[in-house]
């Protein structure tokens, strides 16, 4: 429970304006809201703060007051001492009408929620930090804006920026095919690939070449990040016998490889097969390639190379990348 009243809701609907925020913001403090795995309620803000000081004078209540409340060079002391004084000698009641105002753009935040949320739930692409462009475009322009916000705050990261907002949709989405769009801002990264835009927190650099050892059986934890690659019995997929006798190491960011794919014919470089797996630019060099006595076996769980699969009936081990969230 806080001790938040109506002055101190006016105080923050009038910063939030002056920081040009939206209706989210004028909405200022809600009087019940989650905090972590519980709640922060304030009960207090329909009070004024001359009623709750006559009351505790009348019932003789001793407080303390922090010496900083007068320092005038916080913007909500001097709002507090200098420009609600002045409101309140012209209109007595600003404070009550400024917090009415903050409960109607509450409702609005609220509504304005709902529907991003709907349009949001229709427009995911193949996975929750990941959007299908075709379907936000097809939303009016205010709707798009909507979507992308509830996007980014249901992945847990910073909200966007107004200017990096309107970038989104006038240089990410309608860059070239071939190009690599990046839009960034604090805590966040956003690209886009082929119909889809993608979202999450700033990429760590791929380390250098030198291959992880991976001599047992349990999960290889990957750098940079990247979650683990582990290693399951399976029906199919690499070969036990070469899995268990070889020499086992795992790569990244390393360049000029080809693989020839199971099952397949003729060799192919790896950037020709990572477009056919869908697989983004930036991307590619993060994909733990598993080696196995220095011959490329697999390119992470997405396929197996040719020599290493296992044959039909044969014990075979089933290789799985557990990502980190964003790629999930």
């Amino acid at each position: 429970l806080s001790a938040h009243h109506q002055d101190d809701q006016a105080e923050t609907v009038l910063l939030q304006l002056l920081r040009g925020a939206g209706v989210a913001g004028l909405a200022a403090m809600p009087a019940l809201t989650t905090l972590g795995e519980g709640w922060l309620a304030r009960p207090l803000l329909s009070f004024g703060r001359a009623d709750l000081e006559a009351y505790a004078r009348a019932q003789r209540l001793d407080w303390l007051e922090d010496p900083s409340n007068r320092n005038e060079d916080f913007d909500r002391n001097y709002l507090r001492q200098r420009v609600m004084p002045l409101l309140r000698g012209r209109w007595p009641s600003a404070a009550a009408s400024i917090s009415h105002s903050a409960a109607l753009c509450a409702e609005a935040h609220h509504l304005i929620r709902t529907v991003a949320v709907e349009d949001l739930e229709r427009c995911r692409g193949d996975g929750p930090w990941r959007l299908h462009i075709p379907c936000l475009q097809s939303l009016p322009a205010p709707r798009q804006a909507a979507v992308l916000r509830a996007w980014v705050a249901d992945c847990g990261l910073p909200p966007v920026p107004r200017h990096k907002l309107q970038q989104v949709f006038d240089t990410v989405i309608p860059a070239r095919a071939d190009a690599m769009p990046l839009l960034e801002w604090h805590g966040a990264q956003l690209r886009r690939y082929r119909a889809q835009l993608w979202l999450m927190p700033p990429l760590a650099a791929v380390p250098g070449q030198s291959p992880l050892g991976w001599s047992d059986d349990a999960p290889l934890s990957l750098p940079a990040g990247l979650g683990e690659l582990a290693a399951h019995p399976a029906a199919r997929g690499l070969d036990y016998q070469r899995w268990a006798s070889g020499r086992r190491t795992v790569r990244l960011g390393a360049s000029g490889l080809s693989c020839t794919p199971a099952g397949r014919r003729g060799s192919h470089p790896l950037r020709k097969l990572f477009q056919e797996l869908g697989v983004p630019p930036w991307l590619r060099d993060r994909v733990p390639l598993l080696f196995i006595d220095d011959e490329l076996a697999a390119l992470g769980d997405y396929l197996v190379c040719n020599g290493f699969a296992a044959a039909a009936g044969a014990p075979a081990v089933d290789l799985t990348w557990q990502t980190p969230d964003w790629l999930r």
